[in-house]
This record gives structure tokens, sequence and C-alpha cells, in this order.
């Protein structure tokens, strides 16, 4: 009980935490709504001081933009911002597959996540949490997908997708407690060293090539003469092989 206490009592840290991220990002927006249902379904209490906390914050920051912009948000705030560009389709495929911004490309070890655990569906009911992260991510990458500019400009790699990397940690965390709680031996097997094998290749994607390589900061100006988002695209020239 005393760990429930503490919990309700720092309630009013987590709403500051939680907006401060949605000033930003905007997305974030997703991470205080999928928070909000959680606790609305596990606490009552916190759910209340959540939102009460979140509605003046809120408030507060729409007064601020009116003092500001004229405006009850900042122009990077607004819904207007993720309109539909006509190509949905594309900038999902842009978002998770394409060699240049692709989230599996990049960090393929989190589509063998989403893989595993959603082998284990039936096991979803005794944790909650399992659907509630699905959504954040899936709500993520319609939201980016639906931009215009959904490959983030001159970056490297999904940048656009950070946002979503914390449901990720808690789905991998989910997925090795069902995978050390199962009886099948060559199942652990395969996800351990699938894993391991997808890591490396992103530590050296993310790491040796994005972080210690400063072509791969060039590459943004000197990637092959197409428009935007076709070089995107460009499996002979991908970002991470300058």
């Amino acid at each position: 009980m005393n760990g429930r206490n503490q919990f309700t009592e720092n309630m009013l840290h987590y709403s500051l935490a939680a907006f401060s991220a949605y000033v930003c990002r905007p997305t974030a927006a997703l991470f205080i709504a999928i928070f909000g249902i959680h606790l609305l379904f596990s606490n009552r209490k916190c759910f209340i001081q959540f939102s009460f906390a979140i509605a003046v914050l809120f408030i507060c920051f729409v007064f601020f933009s009116f003092r500001q912009y004229g405006a009850s948000l900042p122009p990077y705030y607004l819904p207007a911002k993720v309109a539909s560009s006509g190509n949905f389709l594309m900038g999902i495929y842009g978002i998770l597959l394409s060699p240049s911004r692709g989230l599996f490309i990049f960090s393929p070890q989190l589509a063998l996540i989403l893989i595993t655990i959603s082998y284990f569906w039936r096991e979803w009911v005794k944790m909650p949490l399992i659907p509630l992260m699905f959504a954040w991510i899936l709500l993520h990458w319609i939201i980016i997908a639906r931009w215009e500019c959904w490959w983030g400009g001159a970056s490297f790699g999904p940048r656009l997708l950070t946002d979503s990397l914390p449901a990720f940690v808690i789905l991998g965390a989910q997925c090795v407690n069902l995978i050390q709680n199962t009886n099948h031996r060559k199942a652990r097997t395969l996800f351990i060293s699938g894993f391991a094998i997808l890591s490396v290749w992103a530590l050296f994607v993310n790491t040796v090539q994005g972080l210690y390589n400063p072509r791969t900061s060039l590459w943004n100006f000197i990637a092959p003469k197409k428009p935007e988002p076709a070089v995107y695209f460009e499996w002979k020239a991908p970002q991470f092989l300058p």
C-alpha cells in the first residue's frame, strides 16, 4: 500500500513530466492519452488527479498561445500538421520499410518483438498494458504516415518514430516475460538468438554509422539527385551505407 500511496502523491510530478513531453513534441499527446486510459482502469483516484493536472497545464498553455500567437495553439501543435497528404500507404511503407527512413530497417529487432508478442495474444487478458502499447504504436504510425513530411527532413533514420520507443521497451519486457514462461525451448532459443543478431545490426547502423560516420549526415546533401520523398526509397544508396 505504501508504494500505491507514494504513486498517488507523486501524480503531480508525473503529470508535469507528461505535459512537458507534449510541449517538446506534440505527438506525446498519445502517451498522455494512453497513460490516462491505463489509470482509468487501474486507479480512479490517480486518473482524476492526473486529468485535472493535465487540464490545468493545458489551459495555461492555451493562454500562453493566445498571448504569443493569437491562436489557441502554436502552429507546430495544430492538428492540420498531420492532415492527410494523399499518400498514406506510401507514408506507412516509408516510415517502416524504406531504406533510409524505415524503422524496421534501422531497428529490425523491434519487428521481432511485435511478431513474438503477437504470438502470445491469448495472454493479453492478463497483461492489459500490451494492447495499450500496441494502440500507442499504431496510432503514432498513422499520425506520422499522414504527415506530408513523414521522412522528417534532413535527419538520420526514422527520427519521427522516436516517441513510440518507450512502448517498444514495455512490449519487449512483456515479451521476455512470456518467453521465459513458455515450455517451448526452441521458441526461446529462436527469440534470443534472433534478437541478438538483429540488435547487432541495429548497433552497427545506428551507432557505428549513424553516430561515428560523418558521411551519413552529408548523405542528406549528396544523395542521388531525386526529389523528396523518392530519394528515401533508393536502395542503391541508403543513408546507413553512404
